[in-house]
């Protein structure tokens, strides 16, 4: 009929319409606990690469420029992750009260306030994804989003969300490369310690699955069902893979660790704890925070004649990998109160916390003597003993 476009621009059109139609409102329905606890968990593994990344980026390849784009630096990639993250809660998350953090200065920002700025923005984005769990498992549209070219689910965002950090921190490793300022082995290995490769796996078995798109309500229930199983399959598998590095890096660790309390180093034997940490001497009252450890540690070396060493022999890491426990031996010396040389042998157990950087450290750290005749001593054995560890400090 004249008057009408071809049938090949009426198909056009329709394919367009159908893109840019607007969805259809969802009804808040609570997404199960399960669910949110695997999208949330997966997200928090993907800041903790990001903030080792950032923490551990040696000075020179912080401050410099990027080959093929002289106005770029390093600091302003970095500075890019915090404020691409700014963006999106501004654009989804803000019309629904979640907290949107300040942008940063990329050209400006200290590594220091940067890594804050990235802990505040972390928190929102895992606002910004519990929205979407209650919400059925997927964002409510806002009015600012309205190029509308990434799907709202939260399989879609956290694969978007980690697929663009894992974009740029790959882009920060390379230029450290290109300017001839490789990163240390211990750094790249971290990277992949901390992620692991099966847990990249998990978003490409998401896309999967998304990739069929049921339509309907129901069809994108099956959708979400799909993703999560395939983070939860994938994140078990890349644990399983770093709870075993883990325990032989704290292994490891614990040789250094006694190294330094031989040494009589009361900072380094001190920064294995935790800030919040709690410690248990036998025959004595709790030490509670950092400070009183140290002073506790401070005094113990003070202790005439004192030595001490210890073993770690078994390490057990957490599904999740956040939390550990160890349990070992140990030994201390000290002069008696008639100058001889007094030995008091031990055993302890300990509890360690992976912190949101990636770093192990003590959290609770308690022991008593293996014969009951040396209860009582100046050095209840193990008095200097933290069983945390950092594997990267």
């Amino acid at each position: 009929m004249k008057g009408e476009p071809p049938p090949q621009k009426q198909r056009t059109r329709a394919r367009l319409s159908d893109v840019n139609a607007k969805p259809p409102r969802k009804p808040e329905t609570p997404a199960t606990g399960d669910l949110a606890e695997s999208i949330l968990a997966a997200w928090r593994t993907n800041h903790r690469v990001t903030i080792f990344l950032v923490r551990h980026l040696p000075t020179a390849v912080w401050n410099a420029r990027v080959p093929g784009a002289p106005r770029k630096t390093i600091r302003m990639l970095a500075g890019h992750l915090h404020n691409s993250r700014c963006m999106w809660l501004k654009t989804l998350g803000r019309p629904y009260g979640v907290p949107v953090p300040s942008a940063v200065d990329r050209r400006k920002v200290s590594r220091r306030q940067l890594i804050a700025a990235l802990n505040r923005s972390s928190r929102s984005i895992e606002a910004l994804l519990r929205l979407g769990c209650r919400c059925g498992g997927e964002v409510p549209a806002s009015p600012a989003y309205v190029w509308r070219n990434l799907p709202l689910d939260v399989g879609h965002l956290l694969t978007y969300f980690v697929a663009h950090e894992g974009y740029h921190r790959g882009q920060i490793v390379l230029a450290a490369r290109q300017i001839g300022s490789r990163l240390p082995a211990a750094v790249t290995a971290g990277l992949w310690q901390l992620l692991g490769l099966s847990y990249i796996l998990v978003f490409g078995a998401a896309m999967i699955q998304i990739i069929a798109q049921p339509s309907g309500v129901e069809g994108r229930a099956i959708r979400l069902s799909a993703v999560v199983a395939g983070l939860l399959a994938c994140m078990g598998c890349a644990t399983a893979g770093n709870t075993k590095d883990a325990a032989s890096q704290i292994l490891r660790l614990d040789a250094e660790w006694s190294q330094a309390a031989q040494g009589r180093d009361v900072d380094r034997v001190v920064s294995f704890w935790a800030d919040d940490a709690t410690v248990f001497p036998p025959g004595g009252p709790p030490v509670v925070g950092k400070r009183a450890i140290r002073e506790f540690v401070a005094k113990s070396f003070q202790t005439p004649g004192f030595r001490i060493s210890w073993k770690t022999t078994r390490v057990v890491v957490s599904r999740s990998g956040d939390f550990a426990y160890a349990t070992g031996t140990n030994e201390v010396s000290f002069s008696g109160q008639n100058g001889r040389q007094v030995t008091v042998e031990g055993k302890a157990v300990t509890v360690w916390r992976r912190e949101p950087e990636g770093v192990w450290k003590c959290v609770i750290d308690i022991w008593n003597d293996a014969s009951p005749s040396s209860v009582g001593a100046p050095l209840n054995a193990r008095s200097l003993r933290g069983a945390g560890a950092s594997p990267r400090d």
